[in-house]
């Protein structure tokens, strides 16, 4: 799994894997955890719900690091990603 505090440790290594710096990117992070919860209620109380809201499978990373994840996943894996993943560095 990606060690995110870590991979914010480097500025050089996290702009190279997001594309935008670890100061950039809790700003990014601080507006989504506002909107967020409004709209994950919003996708959540359609009509024709099968289940009720919390029923069902429960995301296994936090909304960082799905956020981190969404804004890397167009870009190759470099080195550094697999490097953090397995803690060689």
């Amino acid at each position: 799994m990606l060690n995110l505090e870590r991979a914010k440790k480097s500025p050089a290594i996290f702009l190279r894997l997001v594309g935008i710096s670890p100061q950039a990117f809790e700003e990014l992070m601080d507006v989504l955890k506002k909107a967020y919860p409004d709209f994950e209620r919003k996708k959540l109380s359609r009509r024709k719900r099968e289940r009720v809201i919390g029923a069902g499978g429960k995301f296994k990373l936090s909304l960082e690091g799905r956020t981190l994840l969404w804004a890397h996943q167009e870009v190759r894996l470099p080195k550094e990603l697999c490097g953090l993943t397995v803690k060689v560095f």
